[in-house]
């Protein structure tokens, strides 16, 4: 008893610099401890921002790609979603992707240690195409007595409208024995490749998706087409012959000695639709108005300019109204009026198209006013 009280007064007297060390290393530490924390909590917040960065220009990158990435970027997540599999599979399985086992021969030989029951008949295989399997090829074949385009497409069951466009019939009605007609394996249209056509222009051209033109011709991405090569058209709007080109004529606004059609000052819309696709701004002074429609004058007026425009508007009609307002027709289809003629208000002038540097089939309607463009959805 004596002995522990002496050890407990020894404990006591120890020199005090060893708990002022002790308390400085258990401050050092706390402090240490906190400065840890906080450069940790950085770290987890600079891979927060990081990853957010991250994710959103991957998703603007996408977005903006308008669906071109989206593939490439599912491609390579199946990708690496299957490597990792393949890599880390066996380190959770317990197991080997690949197992070894030992086979003992006499477990397929019989007596005499000859192979019995094995492969004990022939086994022969035979592919068969479906009877009703749509036809892939263009063929040519020969006009027959008493053939007629009609009996010709029930034959091979496409349209008259696909015979006459593929074999550039003018009368449908005249087929000479001996004839070589040439046959689409289905209804739609023959196209041959020309400089700039792309699988988008093509598609427009004939009113079908550009995914109908990929997949009947197989094509592969990037989509390249090469000059020459034909092309079937599944389900193809025939396209009607295009009408003769007229000569760009421009008659001034106004001209000194010509009296020109004043309007009412009150428009109308140049469509049947009124669904707008690009609205006025700086860069694009008109509106894009979408749906096809014939074009109507939006104000009685006469016309100075009908005819192909150098600019990019393809086919444009301008009406001067007589009274400070002029308005434009571009990306027609069709001209209906010629340079000089008085239009009244709500008169067909054309047909809405895409010619010219257009992306579709629309209007692209213009207003001036005293020679400067405005708005053409204030006065509308």
């Amino acid at each position: 008893m004596l002995r522990h009280k002496n050890t407990q007064l020894r404990l006591l007297d120890l020199d005090p610099t060893i708990f002022a060390f002790l308390k400085a290393v258990l401050r050092y530490s706390l402090s240490k401890s906190v400065q840890l924390f906080y450069y940790l909590r950085l770290l987890l917040f600079g891979i927060q921002s990081l990853a957010s960065n991250l994710k959103f220009q991957i998703i603007r990158r996408l977005i903006w790609g308008g669906g071109r990435l989206g593939q490439p970027v599912a491609h390579a997540g199946v990708l690496a979603l299957a490597l990792g599999i393949f890599l880390v599979g066996g380190m959770f399985s317990g197991s080997s992707i690949v197992r070894g086992a030992t086979i003992n021969p006499s477990a397929a030989l019989g007596a005499g240690n000859q192979l019995t029951d094995l492969l004990t008949a022939e086994t022969t295989m035979e592919t068969r195409e479906p009877e009703n399997r749509p036809r892939d090829e263009v063929f040519e074949y020969e006009v027959q007595p008493g053939d007629t385009l009609s009996t010709v497409g029930e034959k091979f069951q496409i349209s008259v409208e696909t015979i006459r466009y593929a074999n550039d019939l003018k009368d449908v009605d005249s087929l000479a024995v001996g004839q070589k007609l040439v046959i689409l394996p289905v209804s739609g249209a023959r196209h041959e490749v020309k400089a700039g056509d792309t699988v988008e222009s093509i598609a427009e051209k004939y009113k079908v998706s550009p995914q109908a033109v990929v997949d009947f011709n197989y094509l592969n991405e990037p989509f390249a087409l090469n000059i020459g090569d034909t092309l079937t058209i599944p389900e193809a709007t025939i396209p009607k012959p295009a009408p003769p080109a007229p000569s760009y004529a421009y008659v001034p606004s106004s001209p000194s000695g010509t009296s020109v059609s004043p309007g009412t000052g009150i428009f109308r819309w140049p469509t049947d639709s009124r669904m707008i696709s690009q609205y006025f701004s700086y860069w694009h002074p008109a509106i894009d108005i979408t749906q096809f429609s014939p074009i109507y004058a939006a104000d009685a007026g006469t016309v100075v300019r009908a005819g192909w425009s150098p600019v990019g508007y393809g086919y444009l009609v301008e009406v001067d109204h007589g009274n400070g307002y002029k308005t434009g027709y571009a990306h027609l289809s069709r001209i209906d009026v010629s340079v000089g003629q008085t239009v009244g208000k709500g008169q067909v002038v054309g047909m809405m198209g895409a010619t010219g540097r257009a992306w579709g089939v629309h209007l692209h309607f213009m207003v001036w006013s005293n020679g400067r463009f405005i708005n053409p959805l204030s006065v509308l």
